[in-house]
């Protein structure tokens, strides 16, 4: 059988970048760093989307061509604050940077009409989340009944809803819930933001730093064990914990999951409820320090020796479900 044709006019990726930058220092004390860049890649390797297959060939037998093309901007940010009060050291310190990425050319077929959203990459950030749209202005974004369903005159491709499982949103407003509905959620798996601070100090014999680091705009969907209760004959967490059920709903209680199943949900396919936002902040290093005094290192020959204590990833902030 044929294989993967070769491709001899390959050839490397190509990028074009331009950066703009300014540095300033003011009062011996302040110091600001300020960065602004564009980057066009072009020529990236990449399979054929849009060749048919009634020519003949497998797609994934089409060789491989010099043919993407991704445009990237963003920028960065550094402030530093050093300042001394006597015996007092301090210096704080901050960075931010952004990176913004769209995708030009995929080579990816446009699809028909009826789709909400015709391309899935071409136009998009790289690895953008896509999923299922919840409809949270009814119920909470639940079905609550089985003649709510059925005089809703919805109807899901992949599977029939039960009371309790999510409501979507028909884009397309063909009463039918498929891929045709499904929207880019939140960010892509790629950090759109990254930031970090931090402080050191010392006083006289003694020092301290400590640095938080960062990542927004950033996403990524969710499945399998630890998410779902139906993985590995059940594992249920804290927010399975206070599913939807009839009473609680009846009750006007807290509702964190739709209703508990051991089979395959409607309510499981990607959506922007699993779609989740993995944004965090994290106390990164901590450290605290005591430099001994040179007159008590004499006698042994050392010139100097500094005592400290410190971690490493001590806390984190963060949004994911536990």
């Amino acid at each position: 059988s044929q294989g993967l044709l070769g491709n001899k006019n390959l050839t490397w990726e190509l990028s074009k970048k331009q950066n703009w930058g300014i540095d300033v220092g003011l009062f011996k004390s302040f110091s600001l760093s300020f960065d602004y860049f564009t980057e066009k890649r072009s020529q990236i390797l990449m399979s054929r989307n849009s060749v048919l297959i009634l020519q003949g060939t497998p797609i994934s037998d089409i060789p491989l061509m010099n043919i993407g093309r991704v445009n990237n901007h963003g920028y960065e940010l550094d402030v530093s604050y050093t300042k001394k009060f006597g015996d007092l050291q301090l210096q704080l310190k901050g960075n931010y940077a952004t990176n913004n990425n769209k995708v030009v050319f995929y080579d990816e077929p446009i699809r028909t009409s009826d789709y909400y959203y015709r391309y899935r990459t071409t136009g998009f950030r790289l690895n953008q989340c896509w999923g299922y749209k919840i409809d949270y202005s009814s119920n909470d974004g639940y079905w609550t009944s089985e003649d709510e369903i059925k005089n809703s005159g919805l109807t899901y491709s992949f599977g029939t809803p039960r009371p309790g499982d999510f409501k979507y949103v028909d884009m397309n407003k063909d009463g039918v819930i498929d891929e045709k509905d499904e929207v880019p959620i939140k960010y892509s798996t790629i950090p759109g933001i990254n930031y970090g601070f931090g402080l050191n100090s010392s006083y006289k014999a003694f020092d301290f730093s400590i640095l938080f680091q960062g990542l927004a705009h950033y996403s990524m969907y969710y499945s399998g064990p630890g998410v779902w209760e139906n993985i590995r004959d059940g594992y249920y967490y804290k927010y399975q914990r206070t599913a939807w059920t009839v009473e609680r709903w009846e009750n006007h209680e807290k509702i964190t999951y739709p209703a508990l199943t051991s089979q395959t949900s409607v309510s499981l396919a990607p959506n922007d409820f699993f779609i989740q936002n993995r944004a965090f902040l994290r106390l990164k290093t901590l450290q605290i320090g005591y430099t001994l005094p040179n007159r008590m290192l004499r006698f042994m020959g050392v010139t100097s020796c500094r005592l400290y204590i410190g971690g490493e990833n001590l806390c984190c902030w963060d949004h994911l479900h536990t």
